[in-house]
């Protein structure tokens, strides 16, 4: 809420006047109403700590006096000679004599006690910009040692820097409350308070505003003061907000708004990327000046201070760096890359590459990190700009082009993309290293597999699985890939119609399964389930299913791209037992990914016998014709036939077309057990 309407009369002797709009951060006040002892406020420049303390002195009508830290008064002995000054203004406060002894006197500590330690009335003193000072330290020792002997004084200090008043054993020898830059941030309804009172109410402009701004005091006030003066009815609030960022840039040195520009570039940074970013020996400096403007956030990760500039901010800059330093944003965008890949995220080392138009970068990344990209379906938005001519020397990145558009349902552009990526893979795979091979040959294995090619694959997948065998390829850039790498040249195989050899290249993985990573190890216990459910080895399914249940998997992991083989494993096992309903629980909703991954034809395999057994035959083949649909295709392909022909020869056995059944199987391996026992049933 805003100010009342009552006495605006602060009875704190110094004590800033405020404007009239001010609002009122009720989370907050509430904290100071806990009147301790000892309350520090610590927080940037704009953050808000010297309105919410002269705010709250006023409502809670305390006495004392307020000093600001300044050049007259930021040593030791000029600070309390200032405080018993202003003191001294607002009554009897026992501090009478202190102003001809401070000079003198050899134990200031001990001349405080006696002249501040022994009030006869409640006393509040509030020090502003206590940072400033010299000997901040000292003076903290000063005030912790003068509460522990007043009952009638509490302090407030308000600080840009952390102090040892922060220290647990402050805390443990006074009551203290604490508030930090976190605590300062405005809420989006604080926010809307504050926007209000400039005649922005829309909650969606709020809500934006406030994202955009972060939070930040300093901006959101700005932003007040901006829309609610010099604004023309057809202004935006985005037009306004770009105004007063601008405004605030130009307000700041030269060299620290370049160090700004400079450090925009990635979405957060530490002083070692700053420093490379800025061409500076000691980020420091500029990182505290930033800082001290309330115009930088730090998030603490992995033990590690990490920066960022409020979204509005940051856009600002970037506006500004292109128009300013425009032809080294390449370089920055790759020094940003090579950093994030390291510290933040592989998703953003790729956008970083991309915006770096490093391609080489791009594909390695990739490499290095595919398999946990591959669930990342905006990362496909992310490459889509490239075209196949661009993508063909870079098998991979063709790769991720190829199943992004399959995702798409985009089947003839996916084609162009994976075709691109079998030729660059062969290509590149003559003169490649070990490690290299391996990983283009399973490029080649998974674009011919996706092209619905697996027979002309398998050359490839066990050039790909010999090479992965060996101690080369587990090292370096394939580092934490290799169980990935088996998994997709298994399901190759699997594809292919060869069931022993994909057994063979899960037990390599199954072997390693506590030093795989977590998406390869569940992957590979399910598709193991999945191969033996299909092939009508129930007991082994179901112990395989077990390893899983009784894993610490998390959910989102097992729900999605990794677990779609334990879906098809679990609805297998489900259709054995004829419990329908649990079939559908794992095919119903679909697992992510499953329209483009190779469980999918034996999941409508599974949903068809589903309708069989429920009578509703017309739904089979409506089933398949959906199916078909979706694959941009007028006939099954050969490795489909595998799956779903037997499923087709059923139906016409269910319709008493013997004769339609035995056309079917005969296009099938005449020793498949499926086709003997179907034989057998007609």
């Amino acid at each position: 809420m805003t100010r009342d309407g009552g006495d605006d009369t602060s009875r704190v002797l110094g004590a800033p006047r405020l404007m009239a709009d001010v609002v009122e951060r009720v989370r907050l006040t509430k904290r100071l109403d806990a009147r301790a002892p000892l309350t520090v406020i610590r927080g940037p420049g704009g953050s808000g700590k010297t309105v919410l303390a002269a705010d709250w002195v006023r409502r809670a009508g305390v006495t004392g006096a307020w000093v600001t830290v300044d050049s007259s008064t930021s040593t030791r002995e000029r600070l309390w000679t200032a405080v018993a000054e202003r003191l001294a203004g607002t009554g009897p406060a026992g501090s009478g004599g202190f102003l001809d002894s401070v000079g003198a006197v050899g134990d200031l500590r001990a001349l405080l006690r006696r002249s501040l330690g022994m009030l006869r009335s409640p006393r509040y003193l509030v020090l502003d910009n206590f940072h400033a000072l010299r000997d901040a330290d000292t003076v903290a020792e000063d005030l912790v040692d003068l509460l522990l002997t007043s009952s009638q004084l509490n302090v407030i200090v308000l600080t840009r820097a952390p102090t040892i008043l922060e220290r647990s054993v402050t805390a443990a020898r006074l009551d203290r409350v604490l508030l930090t830059t976190a605590d300062l941030r405005l809420t989006q309804q604080e926010s809307a308070a504050v926007l209000a009172s400039a005649g922005l109410r829309p909650p969606d402009a709020v809500a934006d505003l406030h994202r955009a701004s972060g939070g930040s005091p300093l901006l959101v006030r700005a932003l007040a003061r901006g829309l609610g003066t010099g604004v023309g009815p057809d202004d935006s609030p985005e037009a306004v907000t770009r105004a007063v960022v601008a405004d605030l840039l130009r307000g700041t040195a030269a060299p620290l708004r370049e160090f700004m520009m400079r450090t925009a570039v990635p979405e957060m940074f530490d002083a070692e990327l700053a420093c490379r970013l800025a061409w500076c020996v000691d980020a420091t400096p500029y990182i505290d000046a930033v800082k001290a403007q309330g115009m930088i956030m730090r998030v603490d990760c992995a033990g590690r201070p990490l920066y960022r500039y409020p979204p509005m901010l940051r856009e600002a800059l970037l506006e500004e760096a292109q128009e300013q330093i425009g032809p080294e944003l390449v370089e920055l965008h790759l020094f940003t890359a090579e950093w994030a890949e390291d510290h933040v995220s592989a998703k953003t080392a790729l956008e970083h590459a991309l915006a770096a138009r490093e391609l080489g970068l791009v594909s390695q990344i990739l490499l290095r990190h595919g398999t946990d990209l591959v669930a990342e379906r905006d990362v496909y938005s992310t490459l889509a700009h490239l075209s196949v001519e661009t993508a063909s020397g870079y098998p991979v990145i063709a790769l991720f082009l190829g199943i992004g558009a399959r995702l798409r349902q985009a089947r003839p552009r996916a084609e162009e993309y994976l075709a691109a990526a079998t030729t660059a893979a062969r290509v590149l795979e003559q003169h490649a290293k070990s490690a290299e091979k391996a990983a283009l040959a399973t490029v080649e294995s998974v674009a011919l597999r996706f092209t619905g090619r697996p027979a002309q694959a398998v050359p490839a997948a066990r050039r790909a699985l010999r090479l992965l065998a060996g101690s080369t390829a587990a090292t370096g850039k394939l580092s934490g890939q290799v169980g990935h790498l088996r998994l997709q040249n298994a399901l190759t195989l699997w594809r292919a119609g060869l069931p022993d050899e994909v057994r063979a290249a899960l037990s390599e993985n199954v072997a390693e399964l506590d030093t795989l990573p977590i998406t390869a190890a569940l992957a590979t216990l399910s598709t193991g389930a999945a191969i033996r459910a299909i092939e009508g080895d129930l007991p082994s399914a179901r112990r395989a299913l077990a390893r899983v249940d009784d894993g610490d998997w998390p959910a989102a992991v097992r729900d999605d791209y990794p677990g779609a083989a334990y879906h098809l494993a679990k609805a297998v096992l489900a259709l054995e037992a004829l419990d329908l309903t649990e079939v559908r629980r794992y095919t119903e909703p679909r697992p992510p990914h499953v329209d483009s991954i190779d469980v999918q034809p034996y999941i409508v395999a599974v949903e068809m016998l589903v309708d069989l057994a429920e009578g509703r035959r017309a739904q089979v083949l409506q089933r398949l014709h959906r199916y078909l649909r979706a694959e941009d295709r007028c006939d099954l392909s050969q490795p489909d036939r595998r799956v779903l022909v037997p499923v087709l020869a059923l139906l016409d056995l269910a319709r008493g077309q013997a004769g339609q059944a035995e056309q079917l199987l005969a296009t099938l391996s005449p020793t498949s057990p499926v086709v003997l026992v179907l034989r057998a049933v007609a």
